[in-house]
């Protein structure tokens, strides 16, 4: 079970994560790209860094508040709980 610790690390890498993808934005908008590619990959890049936001921010709630977790009895243990998928 995860821990506010272990919360806190997290976040701390999705932020790390999300600073990352600000730099990339900035690195393609020094090239030598199409206005259709760098909108395009700038439109990529902004849902990944929203999304890294979200995601951190409900991550520090979750450590203010403490952690709860539970198992469904209904759910196979090989069964997956959650999956994420990235297109881009």
């Amino acid at each position: 079970m995860s821990t506010t610790i272990d919360l806190r690390m997290y976040s701390r890498q999705l932020l790390q994560a999300t600073q990352q993808l600000d730099t990339l934005i900035d690195q393609v908008a020094a090239t030598d790209l199409t206005t259709d590619e760098i909108n395009a990959v700038a439109t990529h890049s902004q849902a990944l860094v929203d999304a890294l936001s979200a995601t951190r921010s409900g991550l520090q709630s979750a450590g203010k508040d403490g952690l709860e977790a539970g198992l469904d009895p209904a759910c196979p243990p090989s069964a997956p709980m959650a999956q994420i998928e990235v297109v881009i």
